[in-house]
């Protein structure tokens, strides 16, 4: 929970604990003190006491009685009431005793002569009787003591970290679209100002990273959208005269990579420009999308003499968009075909996810790493070559993408 707290909080509790625990020693010793100083005066008193006996008992041989009406002398110590006879003898050391109802004793032994003072000092006690409202009263000082601590550290918390509270809002404000320009000069120049620095360093490299990316996207777009219309128009063209069946069928093939083509460039264009496009909504009907997949990588299934078994139910729908769902199955059935050296590919499909199997070699690596072949900067040492664009797609519509790996084989699952 402490963790959770914000600094100015943080300041404001360590200085209100330090306060309390430095008031709280200080009323310890104040304690120990006022008792200390009790029992000296006590034990003053019977010392004095016990030298007039001595310098009288020397002198006449009488053991003659104290003054002060609280001490009493006597010859031995079994002289002395049966209670404090019974107390030191448990305790031989001590010089102070504690009695039964509120009884107090100090005691001092003189060797030569031998005899006892004894002092019940329970009517002259100063601190016992007024132990409470000294609790009380060092109480209400401590929390006075920690009502000023927390007042001048707030104050202080407040002034210490106003300014990085101010940057706190100003970088949690900030978007690619408008990113601050020279916002550190409002900032005092110590460590606070040179984060911010620093900040405004990162956000100017940012903004111009954006820039160069943005004009990229934009060229790019005109560059590779270009070529494919022509195509696009080169076919309708040629569809308008007469054709032999063979060349329709090759056609129809150039059309459908172009179309191919044309998808997969507005879905790049599109990961790159993070649109703000909402989830699809229709049920794609997913068999005849896979047909169109398999027609469009038809040459390279029989160049590569794999069999294909498809598993997809005639009615088999998933909420997905067409083009998505072209781009991830063409990915997945060509690295199948590309990297795994498969005899067999299988593609399955329900109504919850759709997956493509080989029966190749696998990633021939820990299933630990098998996941990481497809992020973006991982070498993959020859696997999963072209899968980055399936991983960013499944990033972008939060799909869940799963990998299992085997000697007999890989299977690539995509959840939707």
């Amino acid at each position: 929970m402490f963790k959770s707290m914000s600094i100015k909080s943080r300041i404001v509790i360590s200085f209100a604990l330090l306060a309390l625990m430095i008031s709280a020693l200080f009323s310890l010793f104040n304690f120990l003190f006022m008792y200390n100083v009790e029992d000296n005066f006590f034990e003053h008193v019977i010392k004095e006491e016990a030298e007039l006996i001595a310098t009288q008992l020397k002198q006449n041989n009488q053991l003659t009685q104290p003054k002060r009406p609280f001490l009493k002398a006597y010859r031995t110590i079994e002289q002395a009431p049966a209670e404090f006879v019974a107390l030191y003898h448990n305790q031989p050391k001590r010089r102070e005793f504690a009695g039964q109802n509120g009884r107090h004793y100090h005691v001092h032994i003189n060797q030569s002569p031998k005899f006892v003072v004894l002092g019940e000092v329970s009517q002259y006690l100063v601190v016992r009787p007024i132990r409470n409202q000294i609790f009380k009263f060092l109480a209400f000082c401590t929390a006075i003591v920690v009502l000023i601590a927390i007042a001048i550290s707030y104050w202080l918390a407040r002034r210490a970290t106003q300014p990085l509270s101010t940057l706190t809002e100003l970088v949690k404000d900030m978007s690619p679209e408008h990113l601050p320009v020279n916002f550190s000069a409002q900032f005092p120049r110590n460590e606070i100002g040179f984060l911010a620095k620093n900040i405004e360093q990162s956000m100017t490299r940012i903004r111009h990273f954006i820039n160069r990316e943005q004009h990229f996207t934009r060229d790019a777009s005109h560059e590779l959208r270009t070529p494919v219309a022509i195509v696009k128009n080169s076919i309708e063209l040629l569809k308008s005269h007469p054709l032999s069946a063979q060349q329709l069928t090759l056609l129809s093939r150039v059309e459908q990579a172009n179309w191919q083509m044309e998808q997969t460039i507005n879905t790049l264009l599109s990961l790159a420009r993070e649109p703000e496009t909402s989830d699809p909504t229709e049920l794609l009907l997913l068999l005849p999308q896979v047909e169109e997949v398999i027609v469009s990588l038809a040459d390279k299934i029989t160049n590569k003499h794999a069999a294909l078994t498809i598993n997809v139910p005639s009615k088999a729908k998933l909420c997905i968009d067409k083009a998505t769902f072209g781009i991830i199955l063409t990915n997945l059935i060509d690295n199948a075909l590309e990297h795994s050296n498969a005899n067999e590919i299988t593609i399955s499909a329900d109504e919850s996810s759709f997956s493509v199997s080989d029966t190749g070699s696998g990633f021939d690596m820990p299933a630990e790493q098998a996941t990481q072949i497809m992020a973006k900067h991982i070498d993959s040492k020859g696997f999963g070559i072209g899968l980055s664009l399936v991983q960013r797609l499944c990033e972008r519509w939060q799909y869940d993408l799963a990998i299992l790996s085997t000697e007999q084989g890989a299977t690539i699952t995509v959840s939707v």
